[in-house]
Order: C-alpha cells, then structure tokens, then sequence
C-alpha cells in the first residue's frame, strides 16, 4: 500500500511539473475555447446554377502554381473559368480531384461552381476584407450563399460537348476530337520540330 501511494505522488509531481514545463495546462473552472476556421465557397444563384449547354474546354493543372498562372487576375487557388460573351463557349481552368482536395475544397462544387460562371454569373473577386459566415448571402455576388468549401454535392452534369485536356504530367497527347491517346503513337518527323 505504501509503495502504491508513493507511486501516486510521484506521478502527480511529475504531472505538475509538465504543466509547468509549458505543455498543458488548464484552468480548473475556465471554460477552453476551441476556434475553427472553415474554408468557405459561394454557392451561385439558382438562376447560374444549372447545366451550361455550351461548348466547353476543361484544362486540368497538378498543382497551385499552374493553376494561379493559368486564372491571372482572379485570387483563385483552384480553379476558374472563361466564358466567352455570347455564353456559348467555355474554358474551365481548375486543379485536379486531388489538388483540390488538399486545398480543403469539394471537387464537385468546385466545377459546379465554375460552371455557373460559364452560364454568365459574376462575383467580386474580392471581399475588401469582409468577413462573411457559412450560410450568410453575399448581395455583391448577385446574392450567392456561402457555404463550407467541402460541401458535398453530386458531380454536375457536363454538356455534350465538352473536352477535357488531363493534367501534366503525365504527357498526355490527344487527338484531334480530343480523345487521350499515347504519345508513342504519334508519328513525328524529328526533322521538322523545333
């Protein structure tokens, strides 16, 4: 009995002096206060937020630098979009499933999201240092909702008409109607490149 009450306060003095020691201590009757940031996205006006029916070009990148060469002007870490005028056509510029995915974003609601851009929905690419709440509209984005950036949503439906350029690398050659090929297969005159 006696060794086991002498282990006991041995452990409590060597549990007070870690407290000491700056790793872990606790105020008996404080509450701890955990604050999480969460990552937040605009999920777009209903009137954007559906199918585009143009034509569209999706590029994929591999990682954060690419794709912020690739959307120059638009603070975006993972993806963007280039619609012409008319709507008609479409370049979507975005990260790869797993690009995205380390970024803390949604895939899916990262393209549906791009989409609506495609379909003519405009939102400052800035919020002057306003901070907005998940779930708080933003009136300058037409009225578009923030929300987790992980949000899960199903996987948007793409138009017929749509080519995907994978991400390098891989090399990846495709051919004229856009269908990935191996580049070993191409027949290259060595004499005629650069």
């Amino acid at each position: 009995m006696k060794l086991l009450l002498t282990s006991i306060a041995a452990l409590s003095v060597l549990a007070t002096s870690a407290g000491h020691a700056g790793q872990r201590s606790y105020v008996v009757g404080k509450p701890k206060i955990v604050t999480t940031i969460i990552k937040g996205l605009l999920l777009p006006p209903p009137k954007y937020d559906k199918p585009y029916e143009g034509e569209l070009e999706i590029r994929f990148f591999s990682n954060i630098e690419d794709i912020r060469g690739a959307c120059p002007g638009t603070h975006s870490e993972v993806a963007c979009a280039f619609p012409l005028a008319d709507l008609k056509k479409c370049w979507i510029m975005m990260g790869t499933e797993d690009a995205i995915k380390r970024r803390g974003y949604g895939y899916a609601f990262v393209l549906r999201h791009e989409l609506a851009h495609c379909n003519g929905w405009k939102h400052p690419n800035t919020t002057d240092g306003k901070r907005f709440s998940v779930g708080e509209k933003w009136d300058e984005a037409e009225g578009a909702k923030w929300v987790a950036a992980n949000t899960k949503t199903p996987m948007p439906t793409l138009p017929v008409l749509t080519r995907i350029l994978p991400a390098y690398p891989p090399l990846v050659c495709v051919t004229p109607d856009w269908k990935p090929e191996p580049c070993q297969n191409r027949n290259i005159d060595k004499e005629h490149v650069g």
